[in-house]
């Protein structure tokens, strides 16, 4: 298996790995890694949340891990995010399966002309594939003449309604207020769209990028779970980069 440490501000993706347990699994070849679980045992043993690799004689241990580091597990098409403790699935993989943690929550509001998602006008974001974002209060000020949605096009009807267990290529919920938005890891999509229904003016446009996929010094995306404010007026969210629209 290749694989390329991708860094960024300091927080790194390590990869992918075949699979993940308290113990070596069978069949494995050289240069297999695997995400070692919680209480592990065997060869295993006193290695708990390191990524072990083999090397066709021994297995290899990374204890270079750190809080918020992610890692996509392919036997799970999940990503997996450490949160200090332990190894914590973001979710992925077509739909299946129950609902994920939220990687990231945004507040959305209207400002009478615009849409605000944490306070910046018809923000343009970047969201990773396969993890799941929470837009809070979306649903709940804009009032029937500016009802929130997401689509697949700039002018386009809502999302249908799509949960975790259904097998579409994003998840597209209401929870009280809030919308709960994830795209697949494997979505074929490049980008949705978020907007007024009334009022295509009134938004902006949500890209997809896969995890690691940027390289050290331009403007990688790492990971969700962290968030810093530049000077320059940009949200860099590392997982979700917001930047005023110009157009």
């Amino acid at each position: 298996m290749s694989y390329t440490k991708t860094k960024g501000w300091g927080i790194a993706s390590q990869g992918a790995v075949s699979t993940h347990g308290i113990s070596p699994p069978e069949g494995v070849a050289a240069g297999d890694r695997v995400l070692v679980d919680s209480v592990a045992t065997d060869d295993f043993a006193t290695h708990d949340n390191e990524i072990a690799e083999w090397t066709g004689a021994a297995w290899v241990f990374s204890a270079e891990i750190a809080v918020g580091d992610t890692v996509f597990v392919e036997s799970e098409s999940k990503n997996f995010v450490y949160t200090g403790t332990s190894w914590t699935s973001t979710g992925g993989g077509g739909g299946g399966g129950g609902s994920a943690p939220i990687a990231r929550s945004f507040l959305v509001e209207f400002n009478g002309a615009n849409f605000e998602i944490d306070e910046v006008p018809n923000a343009n974001a970047e969201l990773l594939r396969g993890f799941t974002y929470e837009f809070i209060d979306a649903l709940l000020d804009e009032g029937p003449d500016h009802p929130f949605i997401i689509s697949t096009t700039s002018e386009g009807a809502a999302l249908a309604t799509s949960l975790p267990s259904d097998p579409e290529d994003y998840d597209y919920y209401v929870d009280g207020d809030n919308i709960i938005f994830r795209p697949s890891h494997d979505a074929a999509i490049t980008s949705y769209y978020y907007h007024c229904e009334n009022d295509t003016e009134e938004g902006g446009t949500i890209l997809l990028s896969t995890l690691g996929e940027h390289d050290e010094g331009g403007g990688a995306i790492i990971n969700p779970y962290v968030f810093t404010q530049g000077n320059d007026g940009i949200f860099d969210k590392r997982a979700i980069i917001f930047q005023e629209n110009q157009g």
